[in-house]
């Protein structure tokens, strides 16, 4: 039962930082910078948005299915991460 609730929280923290990627950050979101402290690569905002989400989901179902659970949690971990990080560089 525990489970079920932990797997929501995630979702729902999942689909909140998604929307707060897709509304809050620029058409054209900075993903790279270099030494210099210049953008070197840059990508529109639905991949930007996406790609902390893609992480997350594999955390999840991996988490759901109970291969690793600590695997799973790592996952969803670090596509928040990707997501909070995206956000504060691209202010």
């Amino acid at each position: 039962m525990k489970k079920k609730y932990v797997i929501i929280l995630l979702a729902v923290v999942s689909i909140t930082l998604f929307l707060l990627d897709y509304f809050v950050l620029p058409d054209t979101v900075v993903i790279q910078v270099g030494f210099d402290g210049n953008p070197t690569n840059t990508v529109p905002k639905v991949i930007a948005s996406f790609i902390p989400v893609i992480l997350e989901v594999v955390g999840i179902v991996t988490f759901k299915n109970g291969e690793d659970i600590k695997k799973g949690l790592i996952m969803c971990a670090i596509g928040y991460a990707a997501a909070i990080i995206t956000i504060f560089m691209n202010m």
